[in-house]
């Protein structure tokens, strides 16, 4: 009509016909996310390509935006994961409801080149493996999985119960 019109142009904006498709173009490019890795349940999820977004200077003054409470966060993250983010292709975390608490996180890190188990294991501190979990091992709170089928070159870290044992054990994935 013409008074959505004016409204539009006033706007500096623009009326498109609808052609049947553009509306419904997706309004992302590339692949879609790969959620393999991710344990069930949880409520939120955050997927960064942290070494693409820190290769570039305005990626690193995104995270200074953040605040010093998120770099004292990046630190303790990177200081458990034994590695720093620019070696990072891809990161998903997931937040996880935890009986009125904080909520528990769990990260699915995808390296940008592959590291060996070893090399993973010293980076953590070389903690002991957990019994009957294959791929799984534990420093304090915190559990790592190795899957055999990444390549060397993703881990999952997270709480063991029930995030990391249901990844580790095979347990159906919801969002595939």
């Amino acid at each position: 009509n013409g008074n959505g019109e004016a409204t539009a142009a006033a706007s500096g904006g623009q009326i498109v016909e609808d052609d049947g498709k553009l509306l419904w173009a997706s309004p992302t490019q590339g692949q879609p996310i790969d959620l393999k890795y991710v344990p069930n349940g949880a409520r939120i999820y955050l997927v960064v390509r942290p070494a693409e977004m820190l290769s570039k200077p305005e990626g690193e003054r995104v995270l200074k935006a953040l605040g010093p409470d998120f770099a004292a966060a990046r630190a303790a993250w990177e200081t458990a994961a034994g590695v720093a983010l620019t070696d990072v292709e891809r990161l998903t975390i997931a937040a996880y409801p935890n009986e009125g608490q904080s909520p528990k996180f769990c990260s699915v890190v995808q390296l940008r080149t592959a590291s060996s188990q070893d090399a993973l294991l010293s980076k953590w501190g070389n903690p002991p493996g957990v019994a009957e979990l294959s791929g799984v091992f534990q420093k304090g709170n915190v559990a790592y999985y190795i899957p055999s089928d990444a390549n060397n070159q993703t881990f999952v870290m997270g709480s063991l119960e029930p995030e990391i044992r249901d990844v580790a054990t095979g347990a159906p994935l919801l969002l595939q």
